[in-house]
């Protein structure tokens, strides 16, 4: 597998994560988007798009550079083999651990489903994809 087969998906977490820029322009007024299960769902499902694509971009890496010798259980393991592999930086394991917390309960808890912290992470969540794609950008133009 080529680092070429990274640029579309690259391209695509670019796009996701303007698209949750311009929702969270949008969704400034807190109490609003807790009466308002549009934009609930809106973010939320911005959210997913982003965190799919670096699921993706993160099984990718791991197969061109041969770190994928066996199959990853949870996207935790393997953002935390690209640490080791030094694709992700020193800052990640902690960011890695509150941010997938975040992502499995927006994913696989919908019944405690609570738009107050989506709401709450909405800021952090965008940092985390920012910096994701920039230390990841980063890597591949030096490698």
């Amino acid at each position: 597998m080529k680092k070429s087969t990274l640029l579309p998906k690259i391209q695509k977490l670019r796009e996701f994560i303007d698209n949750l820029e311009s929702l969270q322009k949008e969704f400034k007024n807190r109490e609003k988007f807790l009466k308002d299960f549009k934009q609930q769902y809106a973010l939320s499902k911005a959210v997913e798009f982003c965190t799919e694509s670096i699921k993706d971009i993160s099984y990718t890496l791991l197969k061109i550079y041969s770190i994928r010798s066996k199959k990853f259980k949870s996207l935790e393991e393997a953002l935390s083999q690209l640490h080791k592999k030094g694709i992700l930086s020193a800052g990640f394991p902690k960011l890695i651990q509150d941010w997938i917390e975040f992502r499995n309960k927006l994913v696989h808890d919908y019944l405690g489903f609570d738009a107050k912290t989506l709401f709450d992470h909405n800021h952090e969540n965008l940092r985390f994809f920012k910096l994701f794609l920039k230390e990841v950008v980063n890597y591949l133009d030096v490698h």
